[in-house]
């Protein structure tokens, strides 16, 4: 079991990432993977609680004050840190495979068709 599953530390962001702080949350860029995240609401406070190495329950505690419901703060911290992990954003994940690179050497050519409309 992972420390940050029963009240531990939470994982620490990847070291790798370049991040911009706004007043809505976080922009974050991944330079493995060439891709950018913006981050609000609960994923930017997890994000931050991660970067500022908390515990679970503390972070857990935090969410407490707004939501009544304990089993809800735990469940959402869980299913945050998961989709946090899948992005590549905490240690030890890896960086999701980028989408394909349009327009770059040595990648095929793609055509987008476009509609044309006419006036009658």
């Amino acid at each position: 079991m992972h420390a940050a599953e029963s009240g531990g530390v939470l994982p620490a962001i990847q070291r790798e990432l370049e991040v911009e702080e706004f007043d809505d949350g976080f922009v974050v860029y991944d330079d493995r993977n060439h891709m950018s995240h913006h981050l609000v609401g609960l994923h930017a406070a997890v994000f931050d609680a991660c970067s500022n190495r908390i515990t679970r329950r503390q972070l857990e505690l935090e969410l407490d004050e707004t939501d009544a419901h304990r089993t809800r703060a735990t469940s959402l911290v869980t299913q945050t840190l998961a989709e946090l992990d899948s992005f590549g954003l905490l240690e030890g994940s890896d960086a999701p495979e980028a989408p394909p690179c349009l327009g770059c050497p040595g990648q095929p050519i793609v055509h987008v068709q476009r509609t044309r409309w006419f006036r009658r």
